[in-house]
C-alpha cells in the first residue's frame, strides 16, 4: 500500500513538472508576436533591423518589375506586331507603337514610382544612424544612391519634367504639402548624375558583383548607369561632346574589367538558361525571383497558354514539346518579336 501511494505521488508530481513546464512555453509563446513592421527607432538601436530595411528595399524594387519592362524595352524596337499565338496585348501595343498621349495614358500617378522613391529616401536618410559597422553602411548606401538614379533615370525618359523629392515625407500638417510641382527634365538629369557619382565615391574601388544571381547593385552597375545616362544628356539634352566622352570613359573601364566573372556569354542563350542564372558573367545586376516568394506575371503575355504548351514544339520536330521542358508555361502570347530581332 505505501509502495503504491508513493508511485501515486511520483506521478503526480510528474504530471505537475509536465503542466507546469507546458504553461510556461505556453506563455512565452504568448509573449512571441510576429512582426512585420520595423519602426525608426528599432532600425536605430537594431543592426538586424536596420539589415531588413536595406535588403527590402530591393523586395519594393521587385515589385516593379513588370513597370520598368514596359517603361523600357517594351518601348524599344525589339517588339512589334510580330508573331503571337492569340489576339494581341491592346495596351502594350500602345507602348511599343508609341501611342502614347494626353488621351492615352498607360500609367497613371507616375507609374506608382514615388512609393518607392519614398523608401529609398527613408532608408538613405537613416543608415548612416544605425548601429551598423561604416563599412558596410557605406556599401549600402552606394547600393541605394545608384537605385534612386536608375528609378528618376527611368521617370525623367518617360515623361520629362517630374517632381523632385529627395527627403522621405515624415509628417504631413497640410495636405497640400504632399503635391509638389514638376522638377525640369535638366535639374532632374543632374540629380540622376548626383546620385551615381555618389554611388561611385562610396563604392570606392570595390568592382566585387554579388555571388549568386547578382541582385545586390554594384559599382559596375553604376559605371554603366553613368554611361547610359551621358549619352542620353549628350543626344536629347544638348550635352554633346562633352557628356559621350564621360559615357565613353564610364563605358571604357567596364570593359577593361571584362573577365572570367564579367564578360559576354559565348552561347546567347545562356543569358536565359535557368540552371546558369548563378553567377553568369553577362548578367550585371537583376532582379530576385523565387519559388513561392513573388511572381513574375508580367512575361505571362511572351509565353504560350497550357493547350498550346502541349502541343507546340521548340524546334521544327514534333518534340520537344514546350510543356515538356518547361512545365509550368500558362501564359497567354499576344506579343511577338520584331522579325530583326528574330
Amino acid at each position: 500500500m505505501k509502495s503504491y501511494r508513493y508511485k501515486y505521488f511520483k506521478h503526480l508530481l510528474l504530471l505537475g513538472v509536465v503542466i507546469s513546464t507546458f504553461l510556461s512555453c505556453s506563455k512565452k509563446l504568448d509573449e512571441v508576436v510576429p512582426q512585420d513592421v520595423i519602426s525608426k527607432s528599432e532600425a536605430l538601436r537594431d543592426p538586424n533591423a536596420a539589415r531588413t530595411l536595406y535588403h527590402g528595399i530591393y523586395g519594393r524594387v521587385r515589385a516593379y518589375a513588370g513597370t520598368f519592362f514596359q517603361l523600357g524595352e517594351m518601348r524599344s524596337d525589339i517588339w512589334a506586331d510580330g508573331l503571337f499565338t492569340e489576339s494581341v496585348d491592346g495596351g502594350l501595343q500602345n507602348l511599343y507603337r508609341h501611342n502614347i498621349s494626353t488621351l492615352n495614358v498607360p500609367f497613371g500617378d507616375w507609374a506608382g514610382f514615388y512609393n518607392l522613391i519614398y523608401n529609398l529616401n527613408n532608408v538613405i536618410k537613416l543608415y548612416p544612424q544605425t548601429p551598423l559597422p561604416d563599412a558596410e553602411k557605406s556599401t549600402a548606401l552606394a547600393e541605394l544612391y545608384g537605385l534612386r538614379a536608375y528609378v528618376y533615370y527611368n521617370m525623367v525618359r518617360t515623361w520629362g519634367p517630374v517632381p523632385l523629392s529627395l527627403e522621405p515625407i515624415e509628417t504631413i500638417s497640410n495636405a497640400s504639402e504632399t503635391y509638389k510641382r514638376r522638377t525640369s527634365a535638366d535639374t532632374i538629369l543632374i540629380q540622376i548624375k548626383k546620385d551615381i557619382d555618389e554611388s561611385l565615391r562610396l563604392f570606392g574601388t570595390t568592382n566585387t558583383l554579388s555571388t549568386g544571381k547578382r541582385v545586390y547593385w554594384s559599382r559596375i552597375a553604376s559605371l554603366v548607369l553613368k554611361g547610359d545616362v551621358h549619352i542620353w544628356t549628350a543626344t536629347h539634352q544638348n550635352g554633346g561632346a562633352a557628356d559621350l566622352t564621360i559615357a565613353k570613359t564610364s563605358l571604357e573601364e567596364v570593359q577593361r574589367l571584362q573577365g572570367a566573372s564579367l564578360n559576354l556569354n559565348s552561347n546567347y542563350s545562356d543569358i536565359f538558361d535557368p540552371v546558369k542564372k548563378t553567377n553568369n558573367p553577362e548578367i550585371i545586376f537583376a532582379l530576385n525571383f523565387e519559388l513561392q516568394q513573388a511572381q513574375l506575371g508580367v512575361f505571362g503575355s511572351f509565353t504560350v497558354n497550357s493547350i498550346q504548351a502541349t502541343t507546340l514544339s521548340l524546334s521544327q520536330a514534333p518534340t520537344p514539346t514546350v510543356s515538356s521542358v518547361y512545365p509550368y508555361v500558362n501564359g497567354a502570347n499576344r506579343v511577338g518579336l520584331n522579325q530583326a530581332m528574330i
